[in-house]
């Protein structure tokens, strides 16, 4: 892995993720999928994982037609195997606001983002959903919800 985390670096993968909250919760779905590499990959929200941009594509649709709000919380950052990759670790809070606001989930999370030109774009996002008691497990896939004093181990996608 590479040295410290450059200031610069952190505020510019920070100004991803904040992106990545605000654009999937309003439903932009153009300016969130161009946050991710063509190859891009979201895993542990449905029971196969959501590759490339096309597909990712739908996922904004879906968070604004839920009411969600997402808050990335508590991130690690560090880089990768070279200055040029950096993993974050962090949890993600979702909330809905229709009807009744509630929690809808808190999902341990792991970014891989790599360094493109001047930006940084979202190679990965692998989550591993936790859920309030009484929540509607038929809105997940197989296993869900787990266990929260579970280690997170993410599997390779």
């Amino acid at each position: 892995m590479g040295g410290k985390v450059t200031l610069e670096d952190r505020a510019e993968v920070s100004d991803v993720l904040a992106r990545y909250c605000f654009f999937v919760d309003e439903g932009e779905s153009d300016a969130w999928t161009d946050l991710w590499t063509e190859d891009g990959v979201f895993a542990g929200v449905t029971p196969e994982p959501i590759r490339g941009r096309e597909a990712l594509k739908q996922v904004p649709v879906w968070s604004l037609s839920g009411g969600c709000r997402h808050k990335l919380v508590n991130p690690i950052l560090e880089y990768g195997d070279t200055d040029d990759e950096m993993i974050v670790r962090c949890y993600n809070f979702v909330t809905a606001w229709l009807n009744d606001a509630s929690i809808n989930s808190l999902a341990v999370a792991r970014y891989h983002l790599l360094r493109r030109g001047d930006t940084w774009k979202i190679r990965s996002n692998q989550v591993r959903m936790q859920t309030p008691a009484g929540s509607d497990t038929n809105n997940y896939p197989e296993g869900f919800p787990y266990p929260a004093n579970q280690p997170t181990k993410f599997p390779p996608i």
